[in-house]
């Protein structure tokens, strides 16, 4: 379903076809946050990706990227614990100030400070961390707003074959399918 009479069954793709001219960087970044050379794995970036779209309430987000986290061995359950509570959730003490920050960053940018940044620091993480964390919470939250504000709606029809292929090769595999 989409909110757009000219579309009006549109899936995420239906969009990105129409508007060609925004699919291809957007996807194009995708694969770099997501896939390319980063302080976390590409699990963590998944679970990253589930928790803001958790956060933001976006259905369609939160169900594909936390099937591909999953398929990545993170616990279906892990973005509820996140939600709940950071420091009792079961991943380890060295992502919980990534969290931390990425939850306030989603939450109450402005109230940023040094102190949220020197956790990081102090877990291990360098800045790249801290630069990623803000990225992928910023390109999901990008990401969110598009789809709520055409009203993409999760397909389960279609959702375990996007995810597998999304899981084995990458964002830019979305531009394959574009170009048909």
């Amino acid at each position: 379903m989409s909110l757009l009479p000219s579309l009006p069954n549109a899936s995420l793709i239906d969009i990105f076809q129409a508007y060609p001219e925004f699919s291809k960087p957007i996807m194009e970044f995708a694969q770099a946050l997501m896939r390319g050379d980063s302080p976390f794995t590409e699990g963590e970036r998944e679970l990253i990706a589930t928790f803001v779209s958790s956060i933001n309430k976006c259905e369609y987000c939160r169900t594909s990227h936390g099937a591909i986290a999953e398929k990545f061995g993170h616990s279906k359950d892990l973005v509820n614990e996140l939600l709940h509570d950071i420091n009792s959730a079961n991943i380890p003490d060295k992502l919980k100030p990534i969290f931390y920050y990425i939850q306030k960053l989603n939450l109450t940018p402005t109230q940023i400070e040094q102190s949220d940044i020197d956790a990081i620091l102090a877990a291990g993480w360098n800045e790249k961390a801290v630069v990623h964390a803000g990225l992928i919470c910023g390109f999901f939250n990008l990401m969110n707003r598009l789809v709520e504000g055409v009203g993409i709606e999760p397909d389960l029809k279609i959702l375990d074959a996007t995810v597998e292929h999304r899981y084995k090769h990458g964002y830019l595999s979305i531009l394959e399918v574009l170009d048909r």
